[in-house]
């Protein structure tokens, strides 16, 4: 069993378990997962190091 920066402990059995519950909608509605697994166009990085407009 590992401990993470948190203490936050897990096996790679409880994270398979959890991500197919995600992944396989039984942890959120259909809009909800679809919202989570949707990419979006980020706005680019100007030359002073900050977001501009897309």
């Amino acid at each position: 069993m590992a401990v993470g920066a948190d203490s936050i402990i897990s096996t790679t059995h409880d994270l398979n378990r959890f991500y197919a519950a995600l992944l396989g909608g039984r942890l959120l509605d259909t809009a909800q997962l679809d919202e989570t697994t949707t990419t979006v166009a980020r706005a680019p990085v100007t030359a002073a190091g900050t977001r501009g407009r897309p």
